[in-house]
């Protein structure tokens, strides 16, 4: 983890991805984009899609959403 993005690799139909990104933090995120990750790859989609999909997902704002500070 650096600051809110996590990197990890993920080892998908006998081909291991190395280096994903997401711009989320916690270890559900990681699986969540693991799930996401098996299903797109088994429908055909791009690695650079993936990727770049990963990369810029922000998420839902609720839990971690800024609203002020201290």
């Amino acid at each position: 983890q650096e600051g809110w993005t996590l990197k990890f690799d993920c080892l998908c139909g006998g081909k291991l991805w190395s280096d994903l990104e997401i711009g989320l933090i916690g270890r559900h995120n990681v699986l969540n984009a693991a799930a996401v990750l098996g299903l797109a790859s088994q429908l055909g989609v791009e690695e650079e899609t993936l990727r770049r999909g990963f990369k810029t997902f922000r998420g839902v704002k609720r839990r971690i959403e800024k609203k002020g500070e201290k």
